[in-house]
């Protein structure tokens, strides 16, 4: 009769080591995550999930990269009746990030041992750019979770030749280019290792590459269940997104500090070479799967440069199409701190106790190093609405500033108020908006955005937190305090400090149009609330902001009288009535 008790044992130590980081990596996950703003390329997935059908969405694959099969989960959950917030939207994301925490650690722990599996966990949850891709409306965690079982499921596969990890391969990789087409190269490149693997060994006649063929062409089908239904639209879009040049200098180490989790010199360096030396300690103890974790990083590197996709030169889009490898480089580098294993089917010699409390010190020492030094000590990424912003995700970067004389008095006298979220207004998805950014680095407040060029705002089937339609009723609505009407984003935006960082795309507002629709807007809509609320509770050159509190507890019928700062007259406001919530003409200057 088999004894339960030793695998009560093992599943007590397995949870001993792996929940403590299971939860610091889910609490980094969520980490301010209800205030933060829908913006940029996240909108790709909700726009074609509010505004397409099911049957349309499963056959285009459209040039915003909206994710196919993400953007269908959405809409079938919208037919079902759900009612989305922002929260919603994130959920499958946040769950592919989580689940990563707790299967890839036990799945390397087989190859790599223990000790190296409980630091990999650590590094896992600590790692900037997985938390903050855990929470991004996008598909590149779930193809993370999804190319790092695929390869797991391969690698078992190879030494078993077990069916049922070759079918799992199968479905896992074909998913993960169903996700995103840049995963590609990773999921081939297991079959280069194979042939390199088997060739010294292999005769010609015994029959030896007949499972890796048969394995093969079940992927190639699988990925052809997937693709051919969108065949028309996919060779457009692979057509559209070619043309990237080689990454320069400046982007390579900036993508180097992102992967690191850290643009502090030492440290760099110490992870860089804490990852090269594990590949080699993890060679020592399974060659064969050391081998196989190095196939894996540079097919993904040499696919990229083979495919050159668009913009592949700005640091932070090759730092998404790498981030598949990053879990494999983070194994390597908790390879590092332990000395290596026995080989399979070799006796472990014993150890003194004091090398592994020494090891273990040094690797506390190091995981906290990293996360003292990263992104998540920023004060900043701990109050910001923009945290997804390429600003933020862009860490490696200084961020943006404005001079002091450019940041209006009413923003500073609310740093340190309660409960005084701001509604922003006009706020726009096709601009970069760092003067938002950077304001509230300074008043620490809340934020909260209303446009008329996005009609989503106003579905009835979303409830979004963070966002509002344009209109003064649905501003009384809000959880907003204060709402703030910003006269002339442009000039703002324009006195923005961009400090210079190797690879960093420049940010501007390009479209004339949607220059002067900025403008209009928010001239249009305080002169709306002046009609409607009497005047501002604070203006000056570039703002006019009205307290709701006022507004609501007056009915917004009366006007209010007076103003709580004195500031710089403003400029004469239009009386020309607002632009209607979504309407054509705000859409047309979103997207010129």
């Amino acid at each position: 009769m088999n004894d339960p008790a030793p695998r009560a044992r093992h599943r007590l130590s397995t949870a001993l080591w792996i929940v403590p980081p299971l939860l610091a990596g889910s609490a980094l996950r969520l980490l301010g995550c209800a205030r933060q703003i829908l913006g940029s390329d996240e909108l790709h997935a909700v726009r074609a999930a509010l505004s397409q059908p099911l049957s349309s969405i499963l056959v285009t694959y459209q040039a915003n990269d909206n994710c196919i099969p993400l953007t269908a989960f959405y809409r079938a959950l919208l037919d079902l009746g759900t009612t989305f917030s922002e929260t919603t939207f994130r959920l499958p994301i946040l769950a592919a990030g989580i689940a990563l925490l707790a299967l890839a650690p036990l799945a390397a722990e087989r190859y790599a041992g223990r000790a190296p599996a409980a630091l990999f966990a650590w590094l896992l949850a600590i790692s900037p750019i997985l938390a903050l891709y855990s929470r991004i409306v996008r598909s590149y965690m779930p193809i993370v979770l999804l190319t790092f079982a695929a390869a797991i499921a391969f690698f078992a596969w190879l030494e078993s030749r077990r069916w049922r990890y070759g079918i799992a391969y199968v479905a896992l990789a074909s998913l993960a280019v169903y996700f995103h087409l840049v995963s590609g190269p990773f999921v081939l490149a297991p079959f280069v290792f194979a042939v390199c693997d088997g060739l010294p060994r292999s005769r010609r006649h015994d029959g030896r590459w007949r499972p890796l063929a048969v394995l093969l062409g079940s992927l190639l089908l699988g990925l052809a269940a997937f693709t051919l239904p969108a065949l028309g639209s996919l060779r457009q879009i692979v057509a559209a997104k070619r043309g990237g040049s080689v990454p320069g200098a400046g982007a390579l180490i900036s993508v180097l500090e992102l992967q690191a989790g850290t643009a502090q010199p030492a440290l760099l360096c110490l992870f860089w070479g804490a990852a090269l030396a594990g590949l080699v300690l993890l060679c020592r103890r399974h060659a064969r799967f050391a081998a196989f974790t190095a196939t894996l990083v540079l097919g993904q590197v040499a696919g990229l440069l083979v495919l050159a996709p668009y913009q592949l030169s700005f640091p932070v889009v090759l730092d998404r199409y790498l981030i598949v490898v990053l879990p494999w480089v983070l194994l390597w580098v908790a390879s590092a701190w332990s000395l290596p294993g026995p080989a399979p089917g070799r006796a472990e010699a014993p150890r003194a106790p004091g090398w592994q409390w020494a090891r273990w010190a040094l690797a506390g020492i190091f995981v906290a190093a990293l996360l003292a030094a990263g992104p998540f000590a920023d004060p900043a990424l701990r109050t910001t609405s923009f945290a997804h912003h390429d600003d933020f995700v862009l860490f490696s970067c200084p961020r943006p500033s404005l001079a002091e004389a450019d940041i209006p008095p009413f923003y500073r006298q609310l740093a340190g108020a309660r409960d005084a979220a701001l509604l922003e207004y006009p706020w726009s998805a096709w601009m970069s908006w760092q003067s938002l950014l950077v304001y509230q680095q300074v008043h620490r407040q809340e934020i909260v955005v209303a446009t008329p060029a996005e009609v989503i705002f106003d579905d009835p089937r979303l409830a979004l937190r963070n966002m509002v339609p344009a209109d003064p009723e649905r501003f009384l609505a809000s959880r907003a305090r204060f709402v703030v009407v910003h006269l002339d984003p442009p000039a703002e935006e324009s006195r923005v400090r961009q400090p210079p960082c190797g690879g960093r795309p420049p940010r501007s507002i390009r479209r004339p149009r949607l220059r002067q629709a900025l403008q209009q807007w928010g001239r249009d809509m305080a002169a709306e609330l002046a009609r409607r609320w009497g005047n501002p509770s604070y203006r000056d050159g570039s703002i006019a902001v009205w307290d709701l509190d006022r507004a609501r507890a007056a009915g917004a019928a009366k006007p209010a009288e007076g103003l709580y700062w004195n500031a710089p007259a403003a400029p004469a406001l239009g009386q020309s009535a607002p632009a209607a919530p979504g309407g054509k003409a705000a859409r047309a200057a979103g997207s010129s």
